[in-house]
């Protein structure tokens, strides 16, 4: 009874760009082999010899976690755990690997943020308010 729905029908009236549609849904098909790729990249440089579909299915099964666990450290958990599955005499360089994906990811946000920021940053008057 909190949420109102005559929002929604607005939705359903508005047109839909197939183009950006489409260009979304290529973009998130990517995004995960992509991840998978840097992972098992930075684990083959510790000495895991992991193969690359194992990889990406363990990615997939952190995503899945991080969707459902609060924060993002339960996907990075779960993806730990199952690589240490496949290879348990490599923990510490599983769980290196693991921390500098979790850095490389962050710093790729981040150089992907600040141009952002300044891009979409606001014009303000003399008074401080937004123009």
């Amino acid at each position: 009874h909190l949420v109102d729905w005559r929002l929604f029908q607005q939705l359903q009236s508005a047109p839909i760009s197939w183009v950006e549609l489409l260009g979304g849904i290529a973009l998130a098909l990517l995004a995960f082999p992509l991840c998978a790729l840097r992972w098992h990249r930075l684990l083959a440089a510790q000495g895991v010899q992991l193969p690359f579909a194992t990889a990406h299915a363990i990615v997939w099964i952190g995503q899945f976690y991080n969707g459902f666990l609060p924060g993002g450290i339960g996907g990075d958990a779960a993806r730990l755990t199952e690589a240490f599955l496949h290879a348990p005499a490599q923990k510490g360089a599983i769980t290196a690997a693991t921390a500098l994906d979790r850095v490389i990811g962050f710093l790729v946000l981040l150089a992907l943020a600040l141009p952002a920021i300044a891009f979409f940053e606001t014009a303000t008057d003399k008074t401080g308010a937004t123009v």
